[in-house]
């Protein structure tokens, strides 16, 4: 019997990841030889505590820190929230799409994932503060405040107070 052979080609462009058959090998129709994954942007699956679901929504912004970059910060945006929570550590799946220009992200790195919240009010779920960096927050004689930019070299005093704090934000509201 002769073999006859065929050329395979992917319906995208992408990098093998996988590849399951060696020369020689039959294939049936319902085989995989090989698998491919376009890495143009990629997902970072972080878990968040159940209390803070009601912080969460699509669309948000979220910082990716990798252990691989150290020293480097990562911008995407929340894509998905999953709908169950793992019964065990009460955690839910939140998903980040990252773009990856530079295939430098790679499947199982290990890193942290910041998301920017808003405070919300527990009675009405509205948001009651904004989040800055620590560093904008000023403090004078009075209390704090925050320098506004209303003009591309002018700036304006805003009296704020400060809720919660972390290493790199806080939480302010207007006076």
């Amino acid at each position: 019997s002769e073999l006859t052979l065929y050329r395979m080609t992917a319906p995208f462009a992408g990098v093998v990841i996988e590849q399951h058959i060696v020369r020689g090998e039959m294939l049936k129709d319902d085989s995989q030889p090989i698998e491919i994954v376009d890495l143009s942007n990629v997902w970072v699956i972080g878990r968040a505590y159940e209390r803070d679901l009601r912080l969460l929504r699509k669309q948000q912004k979220a910082v990716i820190r990798l252990d691989a970059f150290p020293n480097q910060r990562f911008e995407g945006s929340i894509d998905y929230i999953a709908h169950q929570l793992d019964p065990q550590t009460r955690t839910v799946q939140v998903r980040v799409v990252l773009d990856n220009p530079d295939a430098r992200f790679r499947a199982g790195m290990f890193g942290m994932v910041s998301v920017f919240a808003d405070a919300v009010d527990d009675n009405t779920n509205q948001p009651v503060g904004l989040l800055v960096p620590r560093m904008a927050v000023q403090r004078v004689k009075n209390g704090f405040v925050v320098f506004q930019q209303i003009a591309s070299a002018t700036f304006r005093v805003v009296p704020i107070q400060v809720h919660n704090q972390s290493k790199e934000h806080a939480m302010v509201t207007g006076e």
